[in-house]
Order: C-alpha cells, then sequence, then structure tokens
C-alpha cells in the first residue's frame, strides 16, 4: 500500500471544507441563489438578503470552523 502525501492531503481535506462552507451559505430556509447572494455580498443591492446571508449564514459557517477545529485539536 502506498503512503499519502501529506500536503496532497491537506489540500483535498481545505479544498473540501470550502465547498462544505460554501454550500451551507445558501442553504436554509430562505432560498438563496448561488449568483445573487454573491451579488449581495458585492454590490449590497438587496439589504435583506445582505442580511440574512452577514447576520446568519457567516456566522454559522464561523461557528461550525471554530467548533470544529476545537474538536480537532483535542
Amino acid at each position: 500500500m502506498t503512503r499519502k502525501n501529506p500536503r496532497t492531503m491537506l489540500g483535498v481535506l481545505l479544498f473540501s471544507l470550502g465547498v462544505v462552507a460554501l454550500a451551507s451559505l445558501f442553504i436554509g430556509r430562505f432560498r438563496i441563489g448561488f449568483f445573487s447572494g454573491i451579488a449581495a455580498l458585492i454590490s449590497g443591492t438587496d439589504p435583506i438578503l445582505r442580511a440574512v446571508i452577514t447576520r446568519v449564514r457567516l456566522p454559522r459557517i464561523l461557528a461550525a470552523l471554530c467548533i470544529g477545529a476545537n474538536l480537532g485539536v483535542s
């Protein structure tokens, strides 16, 4: 059996973490399309959509990442 390169495994892990974090940004009761969500973050044209993303979804992602990191360290 071959031994995996740790850098490759770390890269795959970070890539999958990014995909899951991006997917969780647009999953919820209030449906947000990918492009409309990105447009709301960049341009700020829809204040309600921007508020949902910045006040609900982004803190949820950050909390999940912090909890996961704490569990990984312990």
